[in-house]
């Protein structure tokens, strides 16, 4: 089954596409499912010593939570698994607790006989059952790995991962257009600026010419209140004779 990596950005923020992890239908809900992972390597370590492989199991094991579309026929999934595992789990203690107590209570040469193949039966049993529990633990969409930044789904619907890739390179490509954009947009203040900046520096360098200062003057006594001729002077000046 194919796998996908997804970022914790997405799982927090619920970007994943509207299309069941499980069959590849439209999804109808989102359901949230917290997912552990510790490094594979651990089980040797728990065959060899299981207390050393359980300290590691505890202080190595990371977990997710992620909110994952599902479709009707899927939104019950995980909470029929676990109704499965409690509902077995106290079916198989009863029958433990019911071959210890028919244990105890036979006596003599036929019930030594009897408590051997009970307590095989029994352990036969446990062991099915650990079997069983772990097959259903392992059916449908699991965690194949975790890490502070992202988490590796597996067994996960071949629809649900290409829509997740089409969705991630329509916001590659918008983000791409909007960096473009931005750059336009930068390179365009910054000509302006050096634009206002040349035009304003030649107003401050370039020297005005002697008709220039004559015209400015003229403007500023047509605006002059009031306007009279003593006020100015003999205006404009008239130029030196040679």
């Amino acid at each position: 089954m194919p796998t996908i990596k997804l970022s914790r950005y997405e799982c927090s923020r619920d970007l994943l596409p509207s299309v069941c992890v499980f069959c590849g239908a439209p999804a109808v809900t989102r359901r949230k499912r917290r997912f552990s992972w510790f490094p594979g390597w651990i089980w040797l370590i728990i065959l060899l010593s299981w207390l050393i492989g359980l300290i590691l199991a505890l202080v190595l094991t990371k977990s997710m939570t992620v909110r994952l579309p599902v479709c009707a026929d899927h939104e019950g999934f995980w909470r029929r698994n676990k109704q499965f595992i409690n509902i077995g789990s106290v079916a198989v203690f009863l029958v433990c607790a019911g071959l210890f107590a028919v244990v105890i209570v036979q006596k003599g040469e036929q019930a030594n006989e009897l408590a051997g193949w009970l307590c095989g039966g029994g352990a036969a049993f446990f062991f099915l059952w650990l079997i069983a529990v772990v097959v259903v633990l392992n059916k449908g969409v699991r965690a194949a790995e975790i890490t502070d930044r992202s988490i590796t789904l597996s067994k996960v619907h071949e629809t649900f991962r290409t829509a997740l890739l089409a969705d991630r390179d329509r916001d590659r490509k918008a983000d791409e257009e909007d960096e473009q954009e931005l750059r336009e947009l930068l390179r365009e203040r910054r000509e302006a600026r050096e634009a206002a900046r040349r035009e304003g520096h030649e107003k401050v360098t370039r020297q005005p010419t002697y008709d220039e200062s004559e015209q400015r003057a003229g403007e500023l006594i047509d605006r002059a209140e009031p306007a009279r001729e003593e006020d100015f002077g003999d205006w404009p000046p008239k130029s030196p004779a040679p």
